[in-house]
């Protein structure tokens, strides 16, 4: 999620401060790690080791300290896939209010990645509901 030529409103978008700003769940005995040895953007990424049931998923977004409704937003994350199987792998667009709770209007999702792949490019665009002061990425794997 980009603000033009300034940057990224991420905070933390390519995990060189580790796993801060992220809520990450890991499902059944999934892992997530910081990972020196592979990165896209900057040195670092997040290595996620699939878990074997249950929802598995890493967040982050942004709150603009004002409503955003009506206005449109492009989110990315690349994913780099090993193996993997069933519904794969996408990004998700997401909206909180000014209290944190979460407006299940106008999600949209991405294209799926499966098998092994390279860094993939994941987008998806999509309008801010009424009452959206925050936008969320969030990376999910699904059986």
């Amino acid at each position: 999620m980009y603000k033009s030529a300034q940057g990224n409103y991420l905070a933390n978008p390519s995990f060189e401060k580790g796993i801060e700003d992220w809520v990450i769940n890991n499902g059944n005995d999934g892992a997530s790690a910081i990972d020196t040895a592979s990165a896209i953007n900057g040195k670092q990424s997040l290595k996620v080791t699939r878990a074997s049931a249950g929802d598995q998923f890493q967040y982050e977004g942004h709150n603009f300290g004002t409503y955003i409704g009506g206005r449109t937003f492009t989110l990315s994350a690349f994913v780099k896939t090993r193996g993997i199987t069933g519904k794969g792998v996408h990004l998700r667009m997401y909206w909180q209010d000014a209290s944190g709770a979460w407006i299940w209007d106008n999600t949209e999702y991405s294209p799926v990645v499966d098998g092994t792949k390279d860094w993939t490019k994941l987008t998806v665009t999509g309008t801010a509901p009424a009452g959206a002061q925050s936008v969320v990425g969030l990376v999910v794997s699904q059986f």
